[in-house]
């Protein structure tokens, strides 16, 4: 029974027990067990990228002060989240701008059109952008651990960087070196490098940027090559070329610009133009420079005196240096020395001078001589053949005269030539003055030529030397009927001529107004284009030498030039040639005066004249002939003799005089003074060759006396005369 009780009691000591356990457990599990797998299970469930939402426990929240641990630990694991949270976000933004940052610098890196790149502190490549593709040729996996020296195109290219790179202190810019292209080919590159430092300071690398300048290294060289061509283009020109700039300071200077400025051209560079010019050519060369800053081309000539001391004679051209707004910066200045040329075409001009004198001397001495021919025969006979009959002697006399006509008449060509002797203009109206000259005319030009005038009936009256006139119409007649060996037709048409408008006149190289035209025409041979363009020319002829003056169209166009018009010529080989002369309009007013001044006849005198001449046959001829008029004459052969007759006490009325006089004292100086000796001395001068106004001082007045040789006794007689009546009314006025 003890064993049963202790039994019963065993196992309701055990029962009890169990009940008590399994109230504990179920009392454990609900208060603590459950919720403590439900915090396992929430942290085994807890994602790290995402932390979701805060813990709960399962059971009726407490009281934050009436917690237990529990609580606490769930409050602490939520702080803890929380904090966990806000650490999470700021990694993600942090990652998220690394990564931003890492695609902008990886796309910067891509895009970039220059190269960069990393080195070591052993200097292997460890970074370069995609760019070195396009420079080197390789790709970037390609380059990443070589060493940066073996890029260049000579080792001894990396040393001078390096030596650069230490020079500078760790930083360089602009540097220009040579590498080597995985083809093999070279390109030229600007690099700008700086020491990479560590955390500590030290030394860990090189990075930089380099530009592919190649193309900019050629421009550059062609620049330079250009630029050393110009310079050997513009010193081996015999030529001043420089360039000014606005401030007036030379920027450019070649050789020869340097050795007229007498130093070498860098030391004229920067220097001011004023300073190196004498003041005398700075002011005469300012108004020049004053038009170019107005944007003007300046092209002149002017004789200079440059620093190196040596007057030039230069031809000058000012080219302004014009932006495109038309601003000015400057001008180009570009100068020949043409002292040597000018004299070289000065020995030129002589030596055709010579050329043509020789021409017309030939022709001179062919026409003169046959004049000298007729002459020296005529007198010839006169003198052998005394017993000639009167009729007889008068033709010989006769033929001598009309010689010397034909010789006069020939120094008149000449003369007119030059444009020396003085026209005897009088009013002609050529319808009616020219019709006993067409007759002489048609003998002239044979039976072989047909010759028609055509005359405008309201022609106008024209001032003509007439003589002149009828020889350049001989000239030209004598022309067509070379020009017409089988025969031909010339035709010579008068008509007005209305030539007021300017451009008309400048075509025709006339002075506006109204003009008398004589044209000349004929159906010949015609002249080439070369020949015409020549026919004007002094001397142009196309005779054989000897066979002619030389004059030809020459005196023609002297003649008409001097006469105040002009002469036009038009030919065609094969369809004739046609010469206008032009003739200035006479005015009604014009026409009475010249009438009003036409020669009068005079009467013998009785005066005392003393003549002085060099010439003896000339002297002799002028005192007979004035003798024959009954003047009482004194001779001097100069004018030393003549000054000393009047200081000697002789008595004159009237003193003839040659211009051309020797001893060195001219006939103006010989009646100065013999006005001092005889202030009413009346006075004549003789002269075969100039104008008066030319020869003969403003003193004796505009209208002083000249007798031109050869003249005729008449011709001397109306020029006494008419000294002597009107030094006479100017006494009998005062």
């Amino acid at each position: 029974r003890l064993l049963v009780q202790a039994r019963a009691i065993l196992i309701w000591t055990l029962v009890q027990t169990l009940l008590i356990a399994i109230f504990m457990f179920v009392i454990f599990y609900q208060l603590m067990t459950r919720h403590v797998h439900g915090i396992a299970a929430h942290l085994k469930a807890l994602d790290p990228g995402d932390m979701g939402p805060p813990m709960r426990l399962e059971r009726k929240p407490n009281p934050p002060d009436r917690g237990d641990e529990l609580d606490m630990l769930v409050s602490a694991f939520n702080d803890l989240r929380g904090r966990l949270k806000l650490t999470q976000d700021a990694v993600q933004t942090g990652r998220e701008e690394v990564e931003a940052s890492e695609r902008r610098y990886r796309a910067i890196l891509e895009d970039m059109v220059d190269t960069y790149y990393r080195t070591d502190v052993d200097g292997r490549i460890v970074m370069m952008s995609p760019s070195a593709e396009s420079l080197l040729g390789y790709a970037t996996p390609e380059v990443i651990g070589r060493h940066i020296a073996d890029l260049y195109a000579e080792p001894a290219g990396h040393e001078r960087f390096l030596a650069t790179f230490r020079e500078t202190g760790g930083l360089i810019q602009g540097y220009e070196e040579k590498l080597r292209r995985k083809d093999g080919s070279f390109v030229w590159v600007s690099t700008s490098a700086r020491m990479i430092r560590g955390d500590d300071g030290g030394f860990i690398g090189v990075e930089g940027i380099a530009r592919d300048i190649t193309a900019q290294r050629r421009a550059a060289e062609a620049l330079r090559d250009s630029e050393r061509q110009l310079r050997l283009v513009a010193d081996s020109l015999p030529a001043l070329v420089m360039y000014v700039d606005k401030s007036m300071r030379f920027r450019f200077s070649n050789k020869e610009a340097g050795s007229w400025y007498g130093t070498a051209p860098e030391d004229i560079l920067g220097k001011s133009i004023v300073e190196m010019l004498d003041k005398d050519t700075t002011s005469r060369l300012q108004p020049r420079w004053d038009a170019v800053f107005r944007g003007e081309i300046q092209a002149f000539s002017e004789v200079l005196t440059y620093p190196d001391g040596k007057e030039r004679h230069v031809e000058l051209r000012f080219v302004p240096h014009k932006r495109s707004d038309g601003t000015v910066d400057g001008f180009f200045s570009l100068g020949i020395d043409v002292t040597e040329r000018r004299a070289l075409e000065e020995q030129l001009r002589q030596s055709q001078k010579m050329e043509a004198l020789g021409q017309l001397t030939g022709g001179v001495a062919h026409d003169f001589n046959n004049l000298l021919g007729v002459i020296l025969g005529n007198v010839e006979l006169l003198l052998e053949e005394p017993g000639l009959n009167e009729s007889e002697r008068a033709g010989f006399l006769q033929a001598i005269a009309r010689v010397c006509e034909r010789g006069a008449a020939l120094t008149r060509q000449l003369l007119a030539f030059s444009r020396a002797q003085p026209l005897k203009q009088e009013p002609m109206q050529l319808n009616s003055d020219l019709s006993e000259f067409t007759v002489l005319l048609r003998r002239a030009l044979g039976e072989s030529i047909a010759l028609t005038i055509e005359h405008d009936p309201a022609l106008w009256r024209c001032p003509v030397d007439r003589p002149l006139l009828e020889n350049a119409i001989l000239n030209l007649a004598l022309n067509a009927r070379d020009a017409m060996p089988d025969g031909g037709t010339l035709s010579i048409t008068t008509r007005n001529v209305d030539v007021t408008d300017p451009s008309a006149a400048r075509d025709l190289g006339l002075a506006p107004g109204d003009y008398v035209s004589i044209a000349i025409a004929d159906n010949g041979v015609g002249m080439p284009k070369e020949v015409a363009a020549h026919a004007f020319e002094p001397f142009f002829t196309t005779k054989d030498v000897g066979e002619g003056t030389g004059l030809g169209l020459s005196m023609v166009y002297g003649f008409a030039r001097q006469s105040g018009g002009g002469v036009s010529l038009s030919s065609a080989v094969g369809e004739g040639t046609t010469v206008v002369i032009y003739l200035p309009r006479l005015d009604d007013a014009a026409a009475v005066e010249n009438d009003a001044l036409l020669p009068r006849e005079v009467a013998k005198g009785a005066e005392r004249i003393l003549v002085v001449e060099d010439d003896p046959d000339m002297r002799w001829i002028a005192a007979d002939s004035l003798e024959r008029l009954g003047y009482r004459v004194t001779v001097a052969a100069d004018g030393p003799e003549a000054i000393s007759s009047l200081e000697g006490g002789a008595e004159f009325d009237l003193l003839l005089t040659d211009i051309r006089l020797p001893h060195g004292m001219p006939g103006t100086e010989v009646a100065r003074r013999a006005r001092t000796v005889s202030p009413a001395l009346s006075v004549v001068f003789m002269t075969g060759y100039a104008d008066i106004s030319r020869v003969v001082p403003g003193e004796f007045g505009e209208d002083a006396i000249l007798l031109r040789k050869p003249f005729r006794r008449i011709e001397l007689a109306r020029a006494l005369s008419r000294a002597l009546s009107r030094d006479a009314d100017a006494h009998g006025d005062a």
